[in-house]
């Protein structure tokens, strides 16, 4: 099977298991990598930022912006292009949100950030291998960015995300830390 079927098809079973891990177990484990994230020191020495809003099945960032804020600390959101490239841009508690058509909120009040502005920033995916490379949507924005992004990058990831039975390809960007749970 070539590579490409292969992480489409790890994608769609990841993606059917973090839909069905909901309740107590579910919070205590998002609650439980929130923190680690939190005591980082990438985590403490950053002064911006830069997440998603989550969607229902992935780990949910909503504390994360309120912990930031409380830390004053600066927070940005992408907002996806339509070349298939990404901009972040910061948000704050009175910023004004549209649906993009990914399904996803993005901004659309808020101030533009340069690359260099974002100390740190937690990449979503839905696969990942124990380097810290990941299989997200299938649409390529995260690696685009990150090819020449020099801050810090980590995941949030449940153990069950983890599989190595795949390959990077060239493209592939990796994440420089992995902070794995339950």
């Amino acid at each position: 099977m070539d590579s490409q079927k292969y992480k489409k098809e790890l994608r769609n079973k990841t993606l059917k298991l973090l839909k069905k891990f909901t309740g107590s177990q579910r919070i205590q484990a998002e609650k439980n990598l929130q923190k680690q994230l939190i005591l980082s020191s990438e985590w403490q020495q950053a002064k911006c930022v830069a997440l998603t809003i989550s969607l229902p099945f992935e780990i949910n960032t909503s504390k994360l912006i309120t912990q930031a804020w409380k830390e004053q600390k600066q927070v940005a959101i992408p907002v996806t292009q339509n070349d298939r490239q990404m901009n972040f841009y910061q948000i704050t508690p009175q910023t004004s949100w549209r649906i993009s058509q990914f399904g996803i909120k993005e901004p659309i009040n808020a101030r533009l950030l340069v690359k260099e502005a974002i100390d740190l920033m937690i990449v979503p995916g839905i696969v990942y291998n124990k380097s810290g490379y990941r299989i997200g949507f299938g649409k390529g924005f995260y690696d685009r960015y990150l090819a020449n992004f020099y801050g810090h990058t980590a995941s949030l990831v449940f153990s069950f995300q983890v599989n190595n039975t795949w390959s990077p390809q060239a493209f592939d960007q990796k994440v420089q830390k992995l902070y794995i749970g339950e």
